[in-house]
């Protein structure tokens, strides 16, 4: 493609800065040159790791994962030749940062700066070591990048054998993984000038803006209330705004976005709370108090919720919501059995709370960005899971008229991942211990157990938690095993190696199911996975995900004797 009318004029508007070029001017000649927005084709600020640190470009084209076309703008046409050495740098440096996708030489190269358009191929120069920039006429359109990329298809290496040199057939990377990737960069460049603002008194208040952030942007929202509310320098508002037209967020699916922000949470701001709406003068800075904040991972939520055998009319609850990791799986699963008709099910039979202002952002955001359509009809309250009554005195605000949605023995399904401190690590202790009847707080857990025995049904009702090793193993801890038992069923209790990240902490989970009629012939699956297994050649990390697998299958199987 030679310019054209449509090209020149977009060549011609003048940019005060390289963020509007790149959003008036750079975006729009890849749509014009048809270039798919999908994520696994047209990735913005793509890194690189080079001698001189992390390097990115404008934008990396990929066909099959295929590096193809690296494209670097600048505003003003006497940039040109900073732009030409940028790109040419990052091709002829190529490691990526992302991982699946080859290190190699990126073979072509388009340079962009103010007027002025060139693009360029990767040659070797006589010298057969020095690579160099050669000027095409014209640009390529997506068809003849298609037709470029047919080159390289299926070749990642050449191996010698003698005289003789054999392609190596190559996987191409899911499109998943590169647009994980993509929302994961976004995520954290978005967040990166945030945590730099040194009035938020702890790295949670960053957090929560963020999340204000988020929501505002996936619903085509004006950051200006957002600004305003949290008070932000102008400087760290222009940043903000800086990076939000260099990706285009909005063609990630919504999936892939809502679990790279889960994991990003979980990687940034696992282990202590700050309770950051605690009562207190503003210019305090709260210590940080450990409430057990440990984001469960992935594999075990989904194990939880297949175990749990969920059905769309059943009543759930997750009574220490945290991130709402179980939340998202529990309507996924729901969504497949009731064939997309979920959004009664999220307005009358979801429920979650937790006493974290953290974990209540955290669960809506993540929500929202899942299903954007409902994000006003989520059951998620702050307050601490443990009761439903309005409290006169509170350590931290809670939501009130509880009592008339979150009742005793109305719920099918108690499922979540309670704080398993040694010592009660929540808010109105004294009433807490009062409420349950104990002596002491210490093992949190106990309180927790006892909250689920109450809300579940008499009959039916199901409880799938993952607790501390000690629960099931403690001597001291016998008694609530006794409470616990002695009208449940004990479907299945798996032990697991060490699950989560800071923490050496041995968890299991417990599937109990109530029952007034005990079958003493019902059989209760007893499992254990181990960090570590011996073979020949050594010791070597269990694969978690294929042993709850394996776990799984091996319950269904038994639940069919039963």
């Amino acid at each position: 493609m030679r310019y054209n009318g449509k090209l020149k004029e977009l060549l011609e508007i003048k940019c005060p800065n390289e963020q509007a070029y790149y959003q008036y001017v750079i975006t729009p000649i890849l749509d014009l040159l048809g270039i798919p927005k999908k994520p696994e084709v047209c990735f913005p600020q793509f890194p690189i790791k080079t001698f001189l640190g992390e390097q990115r470009t404008d934008f990396l084209i990929l066909v099959n994962d295929i590096p193809i076309l690296a494209v670097e703008g600048k505003n003003h046409a006497k940039k040109f030749d900073e732009g030409k050495n940028q790109v040419k740098f990052f091709s002829t440096n190529f490691d990526p940062i992302p991982k699946g996708i080859k290190k190699q030489t990126v073979p072509f190269q388009l340079v962009l700066a103010g007027n002025k358009a060139q693009l360029y191929k990767i040659v070797i120069n006589p010298d057969g070591i020095t690579p160099e920039l050669k000027p095409l006429d014209g640009f390529f359109e997506w068809a003849d990048l298609l037709k470029e990329a047919g080159n390289f298809k299926s070749i990642v290496s050449i191996v010698e054998r003698g005289q003789i040199t054999l392609p190596l057939v190559k996987e191409v990377t899911a499109p998943e993984v590169l647009a994980s990737t993509q929302a994961s960069q976004f995520l954290q460049d978005l967040f990166d000038p945030i945590k730099t603002y040194k009035e938020f008194r702890n790295p949670d208040e960053s957090i929560l803006c963020f999340n204000d952030i988020l929501q505002i942007l996936f619903s085509n929202g004006d950051l200006s209330g957002t600004f305003a509310k949290y008070n932000l320098p102008v400087k760290i508002q222009k940043k903000v705004s800086n990076v939000i037209p260099l990706y285009n967020f909005h063609t990630l699916p919504r999936p892939i976005i809502a679990y790279a922000y889960r994991d990003f949470v979980s990687n940034s701001f696992a282990g202590v709370s700050y309770m950051t709406h605690l009562k207190e003068e503003k210019k305090r800075r709260p210590k940080p108090k450990d409430v057990g904040r440990y984001i469960t991972p992935i594999e075990v939520i989904k194990f939880m919720v297949e175990l749990a055998g969920i059905e769309a009319e059943d009543k759930v609850i997750d009574f220490a919501c945290g991130s709402g990791g179980f939340l998202g799986e529990v309507i996924g699963r729901v969504k497949e059995k009731a064939n997309g008709n979920y959004q009664d099910f999220i307005r009358k039979n979801l429920y979650a709370c937790d006493i974290d202002p953290f974990a209540i952002s955290t669960s809506k955001t993540f929500l929202s960005l899942l299903y954007p359509e409902l994000k006003e009809e989520f059951n998620v309250f702050q307050h601490n899971g443990l009761y439903s009554e309005t409290l006169k005195k509170l350590e931290i605000p809670e939501e009130k008229g509880l009592d008339k949605s979150i009742k005793a023995g109305t719920y099918d399904l108690v499922i979540s991942n309670p704080p398993g401190n040694k010592q009660y690590s929540g808010t109105n202790a004294n009433f807490v211990q009062k409420k349950f009847r104990l002596e002491t707080l210490s093992w949190e857990v106990v309180p927790f157990v006892k909250r689920a025995l109450e809300l579940t049904k008499s009959e039916g009702g199901k409880i799938c938690l993952l607790v501390p090793d000690s629960f099931c193993a403690n001597m001291q801890l016998q008694f609530i095993r006794d409470e616990a038992f002695k009208d449940c069923h004990v479907n299945a209790i798996v032990s697991l190696p060490r699950i989560f990240k800071n923490n050496n902490a041995q968890m299991s989970i417990i599937f109990l199911e109530k029952t007034k009629k005990k079958d003493k012939k019902r059989k209760t699956l007893l499992a254990s996975i181990p960090l570590k297994v011996t073979k020949e050649e050594g010791e070597e990390l269990v694969n978690i995900n294929s042993e709850l697998a394996s776990i799984l299958e091996e319950y269904k199987e038994l639940e069919k004797e039963n």
